[in-house]
Formats: structure tokens, sequence, C-alpha cells
């Protein structure tokens, strides 16, 4: 399996074992802590990046405050900037491959008129 597997895999078990018959509370915390570990495991150049430092921060504060205040807007707060923080990793990997093929073919068009 691939490393993203694993992460996806163990953060599904965390996920269960945290939210199963539980309110509210430290278990986002603890979620999101360990769902921001995995990524940073998984790719160490993301914390060189700004903007997933910016969602990894607020999906931090947002499930604090649902420690601390147990409100539904606190809920969807964490629920989106999780889910920004993981399509940006996503979104890095893509622009990557983007600038690869665009910078193999520019090289290749190169070649092929020196040839």
């Amino acid at each position: 399996m691939k490393k993203i597997d694993w992460l996806i895999t163990i953060a599904t078990f965390v996920f269960s074992y945290l939210f199963y018959r539980q309110i509210t509370g430290i278990n986002y915390l603890v979620f999101s802590v360990a769902l921001s570990v995995g990524y940073l495991v998984l790719n160490k150049d993301l914390l060189k990046n700004k903007n997933w430092m910016l969602f990894s921060i607020t999906s931090l504060l947002s499930s604090f405050f649902i420690m601390w205040h147990h409100s539904n807007l606190a809920v969807w707060a964490t629920i989106c900037s999780l889910l920004l923080q993981s399509a940006w990793n996503k979104l890095l990997n893509w622009i990557r491959c983007v600038c690869n093929c665009t910078y193999f073919l520019f090289n290749l068009q190169k070649c092929k008129s020196i040839i």
C-alpha cells in the first residue's frame, strides 16, 4: 500500500475510535493534531508552505474552540479547515506534476530544435 493509503486507514480508525458514541469535545482536537502530524510525516516540505500552515493552524484553533465552547459553528469550521488542509496537500502534488510535465515538454521542444 502507498503511504497515503496508510494515512487514510489510520485516520479512519482514529476517527472511529474517537467519535463512536461520543459528544464533541477534545476528540476533534486530537483528530486534527493526528491528521496534521500524519501529513507532516508523509511530506516534510509542508512546513515551508504558508498556505498549508494557515489551514493547519485554523483547523487546530477551531477544534480547540469545539472543546472550549461546544458550538456547531466551531464544528463546521473544523470540518472546512480539515477539508481545505487535505485539498491543499493534494493540490500541491497536482501543481508539481503539471510543472514537471511542462518543463519536460519545454525541454523536449528545445532538444528537437537542436537536432
